[in-house]
């Protein structure tokens, strides 16, 4: 959980910055709203109602601590996901191609959502 707040928190922030720096207009940003953020990280968000994890990985709870910990870890030192997705791949048995398809779909909602919510509180349609 850590990992995806941390990656939600980051992306949000950068696509305030780019959006400003491209149009070249600078709004006042207030901290990201707790709530809107506990709301994104906790639902569900594929078509049959789970997150991308749960329906992939029967060792669910291993599973959540293995990527949130090499998610957290990359994050936190700024790697490249190789190492990531190395880690991953071997403590849980499974094929490179599975964990990086793990890393990027993870990473790649939380930025997404992040970018969403900020667009929306920058007004911009």
């Amino acid at each position: 959980m850590a990992a995806a707040r941390s990656a939600f928190t980051e992306s949000y922030y950068h696509t305030a910055y780019e959006l400003q720096r491209g149009l070249g207009v600078g709004w006042t940003m207030h901290g990201i709203d707790k709530r809107r953020l506990v709301k994104v990280l906790s639902r569900p968000w594929a078509a049959d109602g789970k997150t991308f994890t749960a329906r992939c990985w029967e060792k669910k709870e291993n599973f959540m601590n293995v990527v949130s910990r090499e998610l957290t870890r990359m994050i936190a030192t700024g790697e490249a996901p190789d190492r990531a997705i190395a880690a991953i791949a071997q403590q849980m048995g499974v094929s490179k191609r599975n964990a990086v398809r793990i890393v990027m779909t993870e990473s790649a909602y939380f930025a997404s959502a992040a970018q969403k919510d900020c667009f929306n509180d920058l007004g911009v349609e």
